[in-house]
């Protein structure tokens, strides 16, 4: 992870705290709903980010290490489900998704993760 990753990663943290107490506290502070509104354009705009700096380094690698990272997020998205389907088979769950829920989650987690590290690599191997 370069400089700018973790100062991407560091400020929003800390925008994530302040932010939290200042919901959390229900702050009447002039600048706390400015202070909101501003993380969340920081967040939109870090997403976007995300998502180009991922499509760079997708079209900057091989088509057999495309081939080795859908075939650990199919892994990673099995195994995930099975142990949400076993957990709701343990403990009951409200299922509000009308059962997409079960596929869902487990879906964008593991795409989020897979995203996560290609963005957090560092330049590929030519």
């Amino acid at each position: 992870m370069n400089k700018l990753h973790a100062s991407i990663i560091g400020i929003g943290m800390i925008s994530f705290i302040i932010t939290l107490i200042l919901v959390y506290t229900d702050s009447q502070h002039p600048l706390a709903f400015p202070f909101v509104i501003g993380f969340l354009i920081y967040i939109f705009i870090v997403i976007i980010y995300f998502i180009i700096s991922t499509a760079v380094k997708l079209k900057s690698i091989s088509g057999k290490e495309k081939a080795k990272i859908v075939g650990k997020w199919a892994l990673y998205f099995v195994l995930l489900t099975a142990v949400l389907y076993v957990l709701g088979l343990f403990i009951e769950m409200p299922n509000k998704g009308g059962g997409y829920g079960n596929i869902a989650i487990p879906f964008g987690l593991t795409l989020g993760m897979m995203f996560y590290e290609l963005w957090s690599k560092g330049k590929p191997k030519s």
